[in-house]
């Protein structure tokens, strides 16, 4: 019984943390030594934003605590997450001697050094504050050893913490009361998440909109270079050798590019009726719903696009089959030439001989009530995005 109840506070916890600001920072390195002369600047702008959230690797940089133990100090400081262990340096070989490498033959290795970061990172943090572990940045280990080392980083943290899964690739392993965490730009990322930017660059400008096209994960959290200590270097240099980190211009850049994130994300716009200036031209019109074998608009995993990607596929009714064929094809909204789409082939697999033509954008990137013109032929879609047949 106590193991159920346990089981529900913590999906309870999750329910909690998902209703919270997800814009974070990446101060990476903030161990380092070299980190620390400029940490009055960066916690000086970090204080302008309305709540604090962080994501730091432990022990590659260093272990100097002196600007951690100020950040998690700060009246606005909400949540850290912590990597353990670095998995880039083991996929690339060039680990430090300093590095703890886990190895799944000595798990008593893994809890004391687990142990002795709880030792030293979490005591200090208010109770109010949430913390995340992430036993490995970035790894590459097989879903076994994967949640052997969450276990252990979860027991060494005396249950303090939310456990997260970072692997480089693959799937969440669906464990209960944990967080999937990935890197870059992913397409698509299910809550429970976490999600970061690490590796890939985001302009400024751009960092609105990422984060918000996560805001499903309770932690959104923006990198560059900076928090590597990596500016301006040529090079892998030694993570412990590394002197360009985030300074007062950096942080200021950082606070000024994710502090908009955190104002309230617009709805989503619904559909826009239909324009009639997109029915010119069309004497002729189908309609977009009209049984098995006639008009049918959907996406398709075409390789005949020039990027070979998911693209709309228009296949129009037998009564326009051979030899017939349409010679200008095009989709239109708000009296605006959305693309011009292509002659695939007449399907044959059926025998209908329809024409087939392709567009250069997916459903997806289509508007509601966009206007298929096929010559005098017109089509409304009223909700591209979906089939319609």
């Amino acid at each position: 019984m106590k193991g159920i109840f346990l089981f529900f506070v913590v999906l309870l916890g999750l329910a909690l943390e998902a209703s919270a600001q997800s814009p974070g920072v990446s101060p990476y390195f903030i161990f380092s030594n070299a980190w620390q002369k400029n940490c009055s600047a960066m916690l000086a702008q970090y204080g302008r934003l309305p709540t604090v959230r962080a994501s730091v690797l432990w022990n590659t940089p260093g272990t100097n605590t002196d600007c951690y133990n100020r950040m998690v100090g700060m009246a606005n400081f909400s949540a850290i997450e912590i990597h353990l262990t670095n998995g880039p340096c083991q996929r690339n070989r060039r680990c430090g001697r300093y590095e703890f490498v886990f190895d799944p033959r000595n798990p008593a290795a893994f809890s004391a050094y687990a142990s002795d970061a709880y030792n030293r990172l979490i005591p200090q943090l208010r109770p109010s504050q949430t913390c995340y572990i992430s036993p490995e940045l970035e790894g590459n280990r097989d879903p076994a050893t994967r949640k052997q080392m969450m276990d252990l980083a979860y027991a060494a943290f005396k249950g303090r913490c939310f456990a997260v899964d970072n692997p480089l690739k693959g799937q969440h392993l669906g464990i209960p009361g944990t967080y999937f965490e990935q890197h870059g730009t992913p397409n698509s990322l299910g809550a429970p998440c976490i999600w970061n930017n690490d590796g890939t660059s985001i302009s400024p400008g751009g960092v609105r909109q990422t984060i918000w096209k996560y805001d499903q994960c309770v932690l959104a959290a923006y990198w560059t270079l900076s928090d590597n200590c990596n500016v301006g270097l040529s090079g892998f240099v030694d993570p412990r050798l590394r002197r360009n980190c985030t300074g007062a211009k950096e942080a200021k850049t950082i606070v000024d590019a994710i502090l908009p994130a955190f104002e309230a994300k617009p709805a989503p716009q619904g559909p826009v009726g239909l324009d009639y200036r997109d029915l010119v031209g069309c004497p002729v019109q189908i309609p977009s719903s009209d049984g098995p074998g006639n008009f049918v608009f959907k996406e398709s995993d075409t390789k005949l696009t020039p990027k070979r990607q998911k693209a709309a596929v228009a296949l129009f009714p037998r009564k326009y089959k051979s030899p017939a064929r349409f010679r200008n094809v095009f989709l239109m909204r708000q009296g605006q030439v959305l693309d011009r789409l292509f002659f695939a082939y007449y399907r044959t697999e059926d025998r209908s001989d329809r024409q087939t033509w392709v567009s250069h954008l997916s459903p997806m990137e289509l508007p509601f009530y966009a206007v298929l013109h096929a010559d005098s032929v017109c089509v409304i879609l009223a909700n591209p995005k979906i089939r319609n047949d």
